[in-house]
């Protein structure tokens, strides 16, 4: 949670990003690697169907981000791995 809460105060605070707000049962399970993936394709293809104008590589950006915000590793190998598995899911 420590980590998570460090890496927020470095996102500059001119890109605008939502919190997910879970709606199911099973996307309360944050710590999930696969509603984690879920959260982050979701977040890719919300950015993109918002704005035209938006770059694929900074929607993916912005997707990865909001891993890192509702990550609940706790070490930095934890937060790299669920990233990895989130970037996975965006490239399928």
């Amino acid at each position: 949670m420590a980590l998570t809460q460090a890496l927020r105060s470095g996102v500059p605070p001119n890109i605008p990003l939502t919190i997910y707000e879970p709606t199911t049962s099973s996307d309360l399970i944050i710590g999930d690697q696969r509603t984690l993936n879920d959260i982050c394709v979701k977040e890719f293809h919300d950015i993109l169907a918002k704005s035209c104008d938006v770059a694929t590589a900074v929607a993916a950006i912005k997707a990865l981000t909001s891993v890192i915000r509702n990550s609940s590793a706790q070490t930095i190998m934890g937060l790299s791995k669920e990233l990895e598995g989130a970037a996975a899911a965006l490239q399928k």
